[in-house]
Formats: C-alpha cells, structure tokens, sequence
C-alpha cells in the first residue's frame, strides 16, 4: 500500500467507533464506580466503556482495560461476551499497526463465532480483517473479507458500517490502480455520511475525496476538499483528523513546489501524530519532512529523517517506507561520493524491494510474512488451548489436546523449513553478490598493475634518457644536478607505484598483510612486497618491470622469503601464499 494511501486511511475507519463526546471527567467517573464495583458483569461494562474513551486518546490505554474486560469474561460462560472483546483488541492493535496481534485476537473471536454465531459480531470480525489484508497489500484478501462484511452490514441494515465498507473498497480500488472507482466509492461514503448527517464522517469523508482528487492530479479540486474538512474538524476539534487533513494538504503543496507551505502544515500534523502517540503516522510524515529538506538544500536534514524512518520499532514496521528510504539514502550518499554508505543503504533498499527479489523468493517481506504467520499459529494455538480447556467437562479433553499439539507441531516443522529455507537462499545470493564483487575488484587491479607497470617503464626511459644527457654533459655541476633529478625520478616512481598498487591490492586481498606477518614476523618491508606481488601470481620479469628492481635482486629476496617459511625445495612459494 502507498504510505500516503495508509496515512489517509488508517483513522478514518477508526472514526467509525469513536465517540467524541467522552471527556477526561467521564473517564476518571467511570474508574471510581470501578473501584466500588464487585458485579463481574457490570465490571466488564464499565472496562469496555473506558476503552471506548481511551481510543481517542491512546491504543495502549484502551488495549490495557480491555485485557482487564478479558481476564473477567473468562471467567464466566459467556463465550459471545469473549468475542466482542477479543474482536475490540484486534481491531485497536491494527490500527497500531501491529497486524500479527490484530489477526491473533480476530482469529480467537471468529473460532467463538463459528460456534456460536453473531452476525454483528461476524461482520465486524470481516471488517477488521479487510483493513489488516489491506494494509499488508493483500487486495485479494482484503476483497473477500469486505464482501462478506458488506453482506452482514446489509442484512443488519447497518449504514454506519456500510460506509465503512465504501471506504474499504475505496482503497482496494486504490491499491489496485483503478482510482475513479476509487473516488467513486469515496463519493458513497460520502452520501451515506450526509443521509446520516454526521458531521465528523463528512468530514472524513471530504478528505478522502480531495485525496483521490490529488491521485488524479487534479490539486485545485483535492485542495477545495480538504480545506471544507479543516473547517469542519477544526469546529469539532478534531484533532487527529486535522492532523491527517495537514499531512495532505503538506503532500499537494510538495507536489505545487509551494515548500513553506509544505513545511508548516506537516509541522503541524507531525506534533498532533507524536502528542497522541499514532507513531505509524508519525513517520510517514518523516518522509514528507526529507522530502521537504532535499527541496531545501538541506540534505544533511533530510538524511536524519530518513534515518528515523529506518530505524522505527519493528512493530510498527512499514516495508515501503522503509524501502523507499533505504533508496533515498542510497541517491544522496552516492551524489556526495560517499560510496560505501551508499552500498550500505543499497544492499538494505535490495532486501525491502519486492520487485528486485521476486526471481528468487527471498525477499525481506516474504520472510516477514512467514514468521508473522508462524508466530500467529502459534499463538493462536496457544490461546485456543485456553479456551478448549474451559470447556473441557463437555468435551472429549484428551482427544482435543492430542489433536492440538499434533497440529503445533507440524505447523511449526512447515514454517521453520520455510524460513530456513528464505533465509538460506538470501546467504546464498548474498555470497554471490561479494563473490562477483571481489571478481570485479581482481579485474580493476589486473588493469591497474598493468597501467603501473607502462607509467614504471615510461619513467624508466625519461630517467634513462636523463643519464645519457648526464654522460654528455661537460661542467661537474650540471652532471651532478642531472644525476639527482634521474634518482629522484626513479625514488619517487618506486614510492608512488607501490603505495598504489598496495591501496588495490588491499581491497581485494584485505587480510593479507596481517596474516603474513602474523606467521612470519620476521619479513622485512622489500620481501612483504615481494609477497604481495608474487600472492598477484607475478612473474619476475613483471615485478622488475613494475618495481624497477634487478631480477637478481628479485630472486635473491625470493630465496630469503623461502627460507624463513621453511618451504621445502619442492614447494611452490606462489601456491603457498595463495592459500594465506
């Protein structure tokens, strides 16, 4: 899904069930019959009505009493009573965006369902369920589950709802590039919002359309919307509506170049996200802010932005924009010449990009899916145990229990084959990568040693022909001065040669020169050299030509290297230090 796409439409479907008129009084009211309460009942009520206000304020809160609703309805044998509230806990962990909890506890409700049946229930089950396969890109999924949603609703006559499921489709349509389906479906939205006369869901409802007008490059008309959906949310204080109206109105001034105008309403939403602690949104509008900066100039700005959105808690992990700033890095390091933080963020944008690792199946999403799977069997299995075991007097417990751990078990050999087999096929193309890397190295430096040795034997001639005017040359002085500058010549070329060919051969051979000296202390500087030529698979007669050293002088060095390595007459030096 296009973070932009998600930042619009996380909240809106969460607008469905908040209710704005609870208030900070209401709440510490609420706590106090709590604490004189001793009905389970009535406690499990008023745990769920604290949810219903601190969903507005903060998932966690609202996450926290419903688990304190949980503990006591499993008390009792009200198994309908579970479901609504296990149906309440997925939904607040998928707009946190942590979807492997959101499909766990919607999974525990939709098994009470199908034993006891509910079509309210049922339908709101499907609903969740679409939003989390929406976001996870899933549209065939996120299809069928808001179809049979979109039948319960109709069945129930339930408008609200039904509205949601415009929405819905809004995005599936989206997702799916057909975007005047997509504005269409917001238009529904829309209607029904005005028949109900809701204000807040007009207002929603007006965003979403500028959006889709904004998809469409038509900013006048997505600007006209969305400023109707600022009046409206600023006079009902609609504050993380607001925020995503600023994020919005932040995204078609990026797109009109208006860069001041940009920043200071994404300034705007980034504070509204942060204060309320809607995170997942809070670094889309990161990305908004690097854009921004790189607008700028500032792209020293933009980098740190970038950087955050990469460094978000894995649970609210967002492949995309985790790639899409994996690949922004890569651009700017790389226009700055900073080459190998550059790979860095490239080999990271190769592992979040999907279209880059289809032709091998290893891409960091698919991995991901599978232990979000995994680690959602298992859980599921594990919770599911729970309730078996409540319900053992009327069932047959060892059967139930075998069967159980039977599936665990080949549920968890499958999933860890696969993932050992994903991730054993990402090390594999990896090696490749480094191995066609390092052969692309040995090539440059092959090119490179020959290049040295034409720029040795050019300086050669140069200091040559500079002895033979020394040898014609009549006054003492002028012999003298030509002698010093040919020596000079021949020192300087043997320096600059060897520290350039030392640089290259350091990065394809990088643990060489420690090795060696690690066995064999005792070498000095000229039969290191030695060493790196002969470890090159040199003749003597190139590393003449390279270092301008005597071939005698050569073998001799050669002879000494043999000797302090102990080798034998029979074996080969340039094998031997191949193997270092």
């Amino acid at each position: 899904m296009k973070p932009g796409r998600l930042i619009f439409f996380l909240l809106f479907i969460l607008s469905t069930l908040l209710n704005q008129s609870q208030s900070i009084s209401a709440t510490d009211s609420l706590k106090t019959k709590l604490l004189t309460e001793s009905h389970d009942t009535v406690k499990v009520n008023l745990l769920i009505k604290l949810a219903d206000i601190c969903e507005s304020i903060n998932r966690d809160s609202a996450i926290y009493y419903l688990n304190k609703a949980l503990m006591i309805a499993r008390e009792t044998d009200d198994p309908k009573y579970k479901a609504q509230i296990y149906t309440r806990i997925g939904s607040n962990y998928c707009f946190k965006g942590d979807y492997l909890h959101s499909l766990e506890y919607l999974d525990l409700a939709e098994n009470i369902i199908i034993e006891y049946p509910n079509k309210a229930q049922s339908a709101r089950i499907h609903y969740y369920k679409a939003l989390v396969f929406l976001h996870l890109d899933k549209f065939q999924q996120a299809n069928d589950h808001t179809a049979k949603a979109l039948d319960l609703f109709r069945e129930l006559n339930d408008l609200n709802m039904m509205r949601g499921i415009y929405t819905l489709y809004c995005y599936i349509f989206e997702g799916l590039d057909d975007l005047e389906r997509s504005l269409e479906f917001s238009m529904k939205s829309y209607g029904v919002s005005v028949e109900l006369q809701d204000t807040v869901k007009i207002a929603a409802n007006l965003n979403n359309i500028g959006t889709r007008y904004f998809l469409l490059n038509s900013n006048d008309s997505a600007l006209y919307y969305i400023r109707k959906a600022v009046v409206l949310n600023t006079k009902y204080s609609n504050k993380i509506w607001l925020a995503i109206n600023y994020h919005n109105l932040a995204d078609i001034f990026l797109d009109l170049n208006e860069v001041d105008s940009a920043d200071y309403y994404i300034q705007k939403a980034s504070t509204i996200y942060h204060d309320a602690g809607h995170l997942m949104n809070y670094y889309f509008a990161q990305e908004v802010k690097a854009k921004i900066s790189l607008a700028k100039k500032d792209t020293l700005t933009a980098i740190e932005y970038y950087k955050s959105i990469i460094e978000s808690p894995k649970h609210l992990e967002n492949l995309k924009i985790k790639a899409i700033a994996n690949n922004a890095l890569f651009d700017i390091e790389y226009s700055r010449e900073r080459y190998v933080e550059a790979i860095n963020y490239y080999k990271a944008y190769n592992l979040f990009d999907d279209s880059l690792t289809k032709a091998s199946n290893t891409s960091l999403l698919s991995v991901l899916e599978l232990e979000m799977e995994f680690e959602k069997q298992k859980n599921h299995l594990e919770l599911e145990n729970k309730e078996i075991k409540l319900r053992s007097q009327q069932k047959n417990f060892f059967i139930s229990i075998m069967a159980v751990v039977i599936l665990l078990l080949g549920i968890t050999v499958y999933f860890i084959y696969r993932l050992h087999k994903a991730r054993s096929n990402a090390t594999k193309i990896e090696n490749q990568r480094i191995e066609e890397e390092l052969a692309y190295k040995k090539r440059e430096m092959t090119a490179n040693v020959l290049s040295l040795m034409k720029k040795n034997e050019i300086l050669a001639e140069i200091s040559n022909s500079m002895l033979e005017v020394e040898r014609q040359a009549v006054k003492p002085e002028t012999k003298d001065a030509i002698n010093k500058i040919a020596a000079k010549i021949r020192k300087t070329s043997d320096e600059e040669i060897w520290e350039e060919f030392n640089i290259r051969f350091k990065e394809v051979h990088i643990d060489f020169h420690s090795k060696l000296l690690r066995l064999y202390p005792d070498l000095s500087p000229s039969e290191q050299r030695l060493c790196a030529f002969l470890r090159m698979n040199m003749s003597t007669k190139d590393i003449s030509e390279l270092s301008g050293v005597d071939p005698r002088s050569i073998n001799n060095t050669r002879s000494k290297v043999r000797k302090k390595m102990g080798l034998a007459n029979d074996e080969n030096l340039v094998s031997y230090l191949s193997k270092i």
